[in-house]
Formats: structure tokens, C-alpha cells, sequence
């Protein structure tokens, strides 16, 4: 899989626009936040930090050649006053790119995004507002800054850099979540699969990062590290992957205008895996229809045309999947910006190509699931932990088969956002958008 990206990469190496002297400049890793010991907790404590964070980030972003600045566990005045040495030299030197890694999860939004909270070590916290305006003090105007996080929950990273035009003040980009239900977890996922990390992300990115400066001599654009990675993941399958910058200020804007975002139509992962699939061909007869009937059927679910209240499996579908379906009858994808428009004709494409296929697997996921919940319904309590951890592989290897249809609906509900922000917004906003998405062509460090 990994190598396969990296072909991808090669074959791409002229999509990035830069100058061969931008390559050449000075990089900065910013390690924000991150636990400095191994961290256990009672089990059923949701986390994910049991690890030494921010040494994992530390040795990862040792292998980019870049400088580093570590705030892992300071306190909020230790933190800014570590983040301050930005403004002298060695990392101030003019043409250096900054890469914000953070390593923690946030906490819970505060009543304004500029409120909500960033992590700066275990225990410790600073605010999105107090942070956006000390980066203005400690970076230089103009610089190119990237980051990838996932963390924020609530009020994210990214809706922060919007509420202060911090997209305007820096050439600012990166990849971010949106909220609770979307976090993204593979930004420092380390979990092993046959000895290998699970997504290309690693730990915050730099591992995959590498791998693609070895093979192309540079580092990958936000874009497409973003995109490459969130395709390779399959360990985030269970939640949405996050936004790049110009997805997540598309999605921002609806909100915003009160439009209901194509992102938040249906978690995709949560739905397909709730979705009562029970044994018929009622199911398939819809995937493998013609397109026109497909349209009529889903229209009329959409919009109440159709009046069967009839609790079978492509009632259930029309009603949670049906969105996703209008995304992939979509043929406007002429109208949408590079690289978008191309990989939403890709998706759709590949999902039209495959309905077969997803319609077996889905019948082999339901069948699998029904068979272990038969086989397994009365087992005893002392041997519930030994049950839970087989179900939790079922769940795994099913994921994993399903990864490139999540992906591709993903990529789905991406392009619509966008081409349901470009079809209202103004020139201002459709400015902003180019710029974020240019920025995110530029190799991250």
C-alpha cells in the first residue's frame, strides 16, 4: 500500500507549485503539547495517550532535518514563553517553514472558538484565542505555516485560523478536525498491524512524510499527504477522517450561513455499520439497478414521495444513505477546482464500477455479524472479555475490507461541501478558498 502511494507521489512530483529556492529554506517542527512519560489509565477510560507522545513526534521529527521547538507538558506561561524563541535566531531565519505537530487531544469548546481549548501538556491548557494571537507575535508575517491535529474538539483548530483570518496574515494550511464526531484519530496513531503502523500518519505524519521525501527528494503538499494518508488509514476507519484547510473552511462557511454541510449529512463509518442488513435481494436489486433507477428511488425516499413505512433494508438505506447516493449521481464535478474535481469523478466512478461488489460485501459483513451474535448470545460472564475481544477483530477485519468504499464516500461528501460553498459564496470567500488551497499544494516543511 505504502509503496504504491509513494509511485502516486512520483508521478505527481510536478503538481506542487514551488520554486526549487522554496525547497531549499530552513524548517521548524512545533511540538505542541504531548505527555513525556508512559501513560496508563483504568480500563474503559477513553485515550489514546499511552505512549511517550511527544518522544515518539521528537525522534520522528528528528528524521525530517528540520529544527525543533518541544512544549510538551508546560505549563500555559512556560508554553508561550518556549513558543517565544520563535522570534530569534536560529529559527527566525527568513524563508523558513513552520510545521505546528500536535500531539495532544483538546478539551471541551468553549462558548466561542476562541475560547475552546488547546492542550499544552498533561494537565495544562492554553486557549485558541490567546494562542492565534501569539503566533502572530513569534512567526513572521507572510510565512508558510503548516499543521496537522486532531485535536480541538468542539470549536477546532481550523475554525479558530478562520475567526481570525490567520489564513491571511500567514500562508497557513494543514489538515484538522471539525468536531466531537469527526475527530480524527490517526494523526499519532502508533497501534501495529504485522509490525507495521496502521496509516501511513504515524506519528503526526512525519513517519509517512519521510518516506515521501526519500522517494520525490520532497515533501509532500498538505493535500496530498492528507489525501494519500486518510486513503492508507485503516485504522480510523470507526471515525471520519479530518478536513484539509479548504475543505474545513468550505464546510465552515454553510455552518456559518446556516446551510446544513454535506459532512455532517451521515457519519459514515457510524451508519453503514448500524444499518439493519437483513438477509434478501431487495438490497442488492437497488445497488445494481440502472442510474435512473436508482435516482427515482432515491428521490422518492428523500422526499416523501414514496409513502411505505415498510422497515426493511432499503428503507433503512434511502434513509441514511440516500445523500451519499445524490453525491454519487452528481456529474458536476467539471465545475470543481484541481485537485477536487478529479478525485470526486474518481470516487464517483470507482462506487458506480463496484456497486456489486459493496452489495456482497455488505451482505457478508451482515451475515458475519448475525452469525456471531447467534453463536455467542449466551456466553457466560466470566468470559466476557475474551468475547468482547473477538468481536472487536471481527470489527476490524471488517473495516479494513470495507476501507475503500469509506474512503471513496469520504471523498464524496468532500466535493459536495465544496461545490455547495462555491455555488454561494462571495468573491472575498472564494478568494480565501484558492489561497488555502494553494497553500496546500506547497510541501509542508
Amino acid at each position: 500500500m505504502q509503496m504504491k502511494q509513494l509511485k502516486i507521489f512520483s508521478a505527481i512530483a510536478g503538481f506542487f507549485l514551488l520554486s526549487s529556492a522554496a525547497f531549499g529554506g530552513n524548517c521548524v517542527v512545533v511540538i505542541l503539547g504531548g505527555a513525556k512519560e508512559y501513560m496508563t489509565l483504568l480500563p474503559g477510560i477513553p485515550t489514546d495517550i499511552s505512549i511517550d507522545v511527544e518522544n515518539a513526534v521528537k525522534n520522528q521529527a528528528m528524521r525530517t532535518g528540520c529544527m525543533i521547538l518541544s512544549t510538551a507538558n508546560d505549563s500555559e506561561e512556560e508554553f508561550y514563553k518556549t513558543l517565544s524563541r520563535l522570534k530569534n535566531p536560529p529559527f527566525n531565519k527568513a524563508g523558513t517553514n513552520y510545521h505546528i505537530a500536535f500531539t495532544d487531544h483538546g478539551a471541551p469548546p468553549g462558548a466561542k472558538i476562541n475560547e475552546s481549548i488547546i492542550l499544552t501538556g498533561k494537565g495544562h491548557s492554553t486557549t485558541n484565542g490567546r494562542f492565534m494571537k501569539e503566533l502572530k507575535n513569534f512567526i513572521p508575517k507572510g510565512s508558510h505555516v503548516t499543521y496537522e491535529t486532531n485535536s480541538c474538539w468542539g470549536g477546532s483548530f481550523a475554525d479558530a485560523v478562520f475567526a481570525n483570518n490567520m489564513d491571511q496574515y500567514f500562508s497557513m494550511c494543514g489538515g484538522s478536525s471539525t468536531a466531537p464526531h469527526v475527530m480524527s484519530w490517526n494523526l499519532h496513531s502508533l497501534s501495529k498491524t504485522d509490525g507495521k503502523t496502521t496509516g501511513p500518519y504515524g506519528a503526526v505524519g512525519f513517519s509517512y512524510a519521510n518516506d515521501v521525501k526519500r522517494a520525490t527528494s520532497r515533501f509532500p503538499g498538505i493535500g496530498d499527504f492528507h489525501y494519500q494518508a486518510k486513503k492508507g488509514d485503516v485504522g480510523n476507519l470507526t471515525r471520519q477522517p479530518g478536513l484539509t484547510t479548504s475543505v474545513a473552511f468550505a464546510h465552515y462557511n454553510l455552518l456559518k450561513s446556516k446551510i446544513k454541510s454535506p459532512l455532517d449529512v451521515v457519519d459514515i463509518s457510524d451508519t453503514l455499520m448500524s444499518i439493519n442488513w437483513k438477509p434478501g435481494l431487495t438490497l442488492e436489486t437497488f445497488i445494481n439497478g440502472n442510474v435512473e433507477t436508482q435516482t427515482h428511488q432515491v428521490q422518492a425516499g428523500l422526499f416523501g414521495a414514496c409513502t411505505t413505512k415498510a422497515k426493511n433494508p432499503l428503507t433503512d438505506f434511502m434513509a441514511k444513505f440516500g445523500p451519499l447516493y445524490r453525491n454519487l449521481l452528481n456529474q458536476q464535478t467539471d465545475s470543481l477546482p484541481a485537485p477536487i474535481g478529479g478525485r470526486t469523478k474518481l470516487s464517483r466512478d470507482f462506487l458506480l464500477r463496484n456497486q456489486r461488489m459493496f452489495s456482497s460485501l455488505i451482505t457478508t459483513v451482515a451475515r458475519e455479524r448475525a452469525e456471531f451474535i447467534k453463536k455467542n448470545q449466551n456466553y457466560p460472564r466470566e468470559k466476557y472479555a475474551n468475547i468482547e475481544e473477538d468481536w472487536k477483530a471481527l470489527m476490524r477485519s471488517q473495516n479494513s475490507r470495507m476501507s475503500e468504499y469509506m474512503f471513496h464516500f469520504r471523498q464524496l461528501q468532500e466535493g459536495k461541501t465544496v461545490q455547495a460553498f462555491l455555488g454561494r459564496a462571495n468573491a472575498e470567500e472564494k478568494k480565501r478558498f484558492l489561497n488555502l488551497l494553494e497553500c496546500e499544494k506547497r510541501p509542508m516543511l
